[in-house]
């Protein structure tokens, strides 16, 4: 089979690599769509500490091919969505949830023709989903995952920084736990009408507008509840909007690099508390916010998908 193997700074090559074999208790799977996340680039960019030569990739889907021992035959020809990465299973960060921080961690890049996978990696995706908005599956997950560690004040009102699919997402996701104001800040008109179909109540291009000057009446409230980002946001924008808010919560930093999570989550905290989510120090996504996010397609459609829609224009 062929792979994408990343030879360091921008330069990839397609090679060929052994087809993996199912062992017992995995799956093999076709890839039928991998992503390229912001974490991908900034490893080209040597913002994170991997090393080459090596197969990147961490949000895909795919069809599974064959089972190993112990799993059932009846998953063959299943479209999935896959998780990237598992732990020994035995060690004490493994026991305590936090996969990332298993020291025999294995990763398996999504940027290949086939990948062998634990069963316990791969998710059925509700019929009718196609490959690429399945394959947002994981950064989904990874806001869900941040979400759940905040805990939001029933009807709160949320000012969420960004408009990249992390942003969109996160800001689908605290309509759905309870939210009831949404307000986003973006400088990109598209990502703006994409936000007021998708819900948020205002939209606010940050280098026309200064959050602090909007009418009290934009909130609902004298002070929003939590300003939510994926670190993607302009820094001056983020120290405006500290200002304006009860809490920050940052979430999804696992596809920041080391010294930008740093360099966001310190001004911040200086300024009042703030609850970090979705941090792979603290907490990867695994089962249950991956089964989450596919239940919640699966019941409610329209709003989850449209929230991946392919068109989300990159900054």
């Amino acid at each position: 089979m062929r792979v994408a193997t990343w030879r360091g700074d921008t330069r990839f090559t397609l090679d060929e690599a052994p087809d993996p074999a199912a062992g017992p208790g995995q799956v093999v799977v076709t890839v039928q769509a991998a992503g390229i996340c912001g974490t991908d680039i900034h490893a080209t960019q040597g913002l994170f500490p991997w090393k080459p030569p090596l197969v990147l990739g961490h949000e895909y889907t795919g069809v599974v091919r064959d089972v190993g021992r112990g799993v059932s035959r009846r998953l063959i020809g299943r479209a999935v969505a896959c998780e990237p990465s598992y732990g020994c299973g035995a060690c004490s960060a493994c026991q305590a949830g936090r996969v990332s921080q298993c020291p025999r961690a294995t990763r398996v890049g999504g940027f290949a023709e086939r990948v062998a996978l634990p069963v316990a990696c791969v998710h059925p995706l509700p019929a009718g989903l196609d490959p690429v908005t399945g394959a947002l599956t994981e950064p989904a997950s990874c806001c869900l995952a941040g979400l759940e560690m905040y805990a939001m004040p029933r009807a709160a009102t949320v000012l969420v920084l960004g408009g990249g699919i992390m942003g969109l997402l996160t800001m689908v996701l605290a309509r759905r736990r309870g939210a009831r104001r949404l307000i986003l800040s973006d400088p990109l008109e598209e990502r703006r009408a994409i936000a007021r179909r998708l819900g948020a109540g205002v939209v606010v291009d940050p280098t026309r507008e200064n959050l602090r000057e909007l009418p009290e009446t934009t909130w609902l409230e004298p002070i929003p509840d939590a300003m939510l980002t994926s670190g993607g946001s302009d820094p001056a924008e983020l120290a405006v909007s500290r200002d304006s808010v009860r809490l920050a919560f940052v979430a999804a930093l696992q596809h920041l690099p080391p010294r930008q999570r740093a360099a966001l989550i310190l001004p911040l905290s200086a300024q009042g508390p703030v609850v970090v989510g979705g941090d792979e120090r603290i907490r990867l996504p695994r089962h249950p916010e991956f089964d989450r996010i596919l239940l919640d397609v699966r019941n409610r459609p329209p709003d989850v998908v449209r929230a991946v829609e392919k068109d989300v224009p990159p900054r």
